[in-house]
């Protein structure tokens, strides 16, 4: 229930930025926050050669259940834009948090 209110939430927020043309950055990187930190956990399981091929089918699967599809898009793009600091940090072992923000989806 929490999940569906805080969707509800970012969708509101973020339709009325990407309806006017205007992407604000910080909400962007506020809802992309959750997936990239499930991916770098779930990319944690992997072995380095599955990873990447990986990372997309699991970004495409996240980012397709927000409302919108431009939304989706979006989601898509700024986190596969980041893919390879993100795998580099799989690999690394770093924490999830940090790794998102360093890439600036948190």
């Amino acid at each position: 229930m929490k999940f569906f209110l805080f969707l509800s939430l970012v969708a509101l927020v973020s339709s009325s930025a990407i309806l006017t043309g205007q992407k604000d950055d910080a909400v962007m990187n506020g809802m992309w926050c959750p997936i990239c930190k499930d991916l770098i956990q779930g990319g944690e399981t992997m072995g380095e050669d599955a990873l990447v091929d990986w990372i997309g089918g699991f970004v495409k699967t996240e980012c397709d259940k927000l409302p919108l599809k431009k939304l989706q898009q979006d989601c898509f793009d700024a986190i596969m834009e980041k893919a390879d600091e993100l795998v580099v940090g799989i690999i690394s072992k770093a924490d999830p948090t940090e790794i998102c923000t360093l890439a600036t989806l948190c």
